[in-house]
């Protein structure tokens, strides 16, 4: 009994030490994970190296820094501040493309969504109220570019709501350029040199629309816009310091209902002391 025990014991012992040794003779066989390669040499498991994206394949996108209104980078970019003379030479673009019938601007869905994120404005234009005056379309401008301002005889002064509404432009909207634009003809300017007194609130309009010594129309025209365009310093110290310290001009201009052309004047100065 003892010896068929035996020799079952060294029975079983072989068969399991075969099986081993069988084992040991299988390749190891390592699942491949995603986009990772991994091998097996004498054994010895090689670390993962990654394979390179193929054409096409998809990766992941490089994140756009947004700013704190949530505008991407690029749109900023898009939205960078003109100087006062690139904003100036884009009003004079915009008026020979409108008097040689080039119109560029149009205005979209697509835009109306971008404006409702915020404006942007490249000038401010103080401009009368004639309905044949549109500072958009004289400047071939589309929405959010100008931050108009219009009044009848386009009067700067005693008119608060007015001047305070350029400074909400040159101070929060950054604007580079401020121009304050008359036109031919302007009845404002006619009922002046008149001297027949209104009533009312349009009587104190008229007061501050300043047309010289006997002057003729075209001459009241051009001097009203630039008593207006001066005046606009002398009643706003803020935009004056902007004037001074050179981060905007102020320019007097005047437009013809004729031609459709605005003559620019010469920026309007201040003298320091």
């Amino acid at each position: 009994m003892k010896t068929r025990n035996r020799l079952l014991l060294a029975f079983l012992i072989g068969v399991i030490c075969t099986s081993a040794i069988s084992a040991l003779d299988q390749p190891v066989v390592v699942p491949e994970a995603s986009g990772v390669a991994q091998s097996k040499t004498d054994g010895v498991l090689e670390k993962p190296v990654a394979k390179p994206a193929s054409p096409g394949s998809t990766s992941v996108k490089p994140v756009v820094a947004s700013d704190q209104h949530g505008n991407s980078t690029k749109h900023a970019q898009d939205q960078q501040v003109m100087t006062p003379a690139e904003a100036l030479q884009s009003l004079k673009d915009g008026n020979k493309r409108f008097i040689t019938d080039h119109l560029e601007k149009a205005a979209g869905k697509e835009r109306l969504i971008e404006l409702a994120k915020g404006q942007k404005p490249i000038a401010a234009v103080i401009a009368c109220a004639d309905s044949r005056v549109s500072p958009e379309l004289i400047f071939n401008k589309g929405l959010g570019e100008l931050f108009v301002l219009r009044v009848a005889g386009n009067v700067s002064t005693e008119a608060y709501a007015l001047a305070g509404s350029a400074e909400y432009a040159v101070a929060h909207l950054n604007v580079p350029l401020v121009v304050v634009i008359g036109h031919e003809t302007c009845g404002a300017v006619k009922a002046t040199l008149k001297g027949e007194p209104e009533k009312g609130n349009l009587g104190r309009l008229l007061k501050a629309v300043q047309v010289g010594n006997h002057l003729n129309l075209a001459a009241a025209v051009r001097n009203n816009v630039i008593f207006q365009a001066d005046q606009l310093l002398l009643e706003s110290e803020m935009i004056r310091d902007f004037v001074i310290s050179e981060r905007i001009i102020v320019v007097p201009a005047v437009y013809s209902l004729n031609t459709g052309e605005v003559t620019f004047m010469d920026p309007v100065v201040w003298e320091k002391g």
